[in-house]
């Protein structure tokens, strides 16, 4: 586990409220869980006061109808944020790496909106900044609380700067070939990790026009990702089209195709045509172009479609965060 002794059991995930936590993740029905749910049942407010000065409301009823108490807000959002990295890490997080009571080997992730990431932001950098306005500081020495500062600080730098974010990429970037030989122009796309790091094959991908120089407008899903999901900007990165074709390989049949348009994963595993509609307007796209690597790369090992060096594919071989 990423979060593991690093910020998992370290002034974060070390207290009676993490454990509490860590139950009620374990009682919910679903494996994805939106931040909104987990505010809404403990009776967080999204409102710095309240966060800085928790109330007798923070509970939770469990299945035996217990009411469990959590003690200090602060504690939730700090635990919080230290399982979304987990999940932003290596897609999910298994219940029982955060509590070694918990026997199933359940995983669940955590996903959240751009308001919820901006409050979670905000919180920890208000503590950063002001630690003693927080009640929990009340059980800490001045050495903690200058420990506990340091730790947040820490977890707030690898959660909120994209360049920090330590993705366990299933392909690494030093297995990553050059297949994509035959590409002219803007080669960055968007895929989410569902893709690049749970590597599911790509079950739904759509060109739309480029937003900048560098795009070619490819968007490259699962298929099985949520709404929620789809809303949290930190389950989708940029990569190189490279990339995404050493994911699978199947993108190489239809790379070509003029935006816009989109493709699905039929029960033969190929991506056929189907609709769209982008900013209101529908699409019915047009049968695919693919590359020219694609006929060649068919049953046969990706290097078959490869020149000598890296270079001259003209695409990264390396995730691009």
């Amino acid at each position: 586990m990423y979060i593991s002794d690093k910020f998992w059991h370290n002034y974060v995930g070390d207290t009676d409220d993490s454990l509490n936590l860590v139950a009620m993740l374990n009682e919910l029905e679903d494996n994805e869980v939106s931040i909104d749910t987990l505010f809404e049942q403990i009776g967080i407010s999204q409102d710095l006061q309240a966060v800085r000065k928790s109330t007798d409301n923070l509970c939770f009823t469990n299945s035996d109808g217990v009411t469990v108490q959590f003690a200090y807000a602060i504690n939730q959002i700090l635990d919080c944020a230290a399982i979304m990295l987990e999940c932003y890490v290596n897609g999910s997080v298994r219940l029982s790496e955060l509590d070694d009571y918990i026997e199933s080997e359940r995983e669940i992730n955590i996903v959240a909106s751009l308001g919820n990431h901006e409050f979670i932001s905000h919180v920890l950098q208000d503590f950063i900044a002001s630690p003693k306005e927080y009640d929990i500081c009340e059980m800490l020495d001045d050495d903690g609380i200058a420990e506990m500062v340091e730790v947040v600080t820490e977890l707030h730098e690898e959660l909120y700067n994209p360049a920090l974010v330590r993705h366990n990429y299933a392909i690494k970037a030093d297995q990553i070939k050059p297949v994509l030989t035959d590409w002219e122009g803007p080669d960055a796309c968007i895929a989410t990790s569902r893709v690049t790091v749970q590597n599911f094959k790509v079950g739904y991908c759509y060109r739309e026009e480029p937003q900048d120089p560098t795009d070619s407008g490819w968007r490259f899903m699962a298929g099985n990702e949520s709404e929620g999901y789809m809303s949290d900007p930190r389950y989708a990165f940029i990569y190189s089209l490279n990339v995404i074709a050493n994911y699978d390989p199947e993108v190489l049949s239809v790379l070509k195709t003029g935006a816009v348009c989109a493709f699905s994963k039929n029960a033969e595993g190929r991506l056929v045509p189907t609709p769209i509609t982008l900013e209101g307007k529908d699409y019915d796209c047009a049968e695919p172009v693919p590359s020219s690597c694609a006929a060649a790369h068919q049953g046969s090992d990706s290097e078959n479609c490869s020149p000598e060096t890296a270079a001259d594919a003209g695409t990264s071989t390396e995730h691009d965060n």
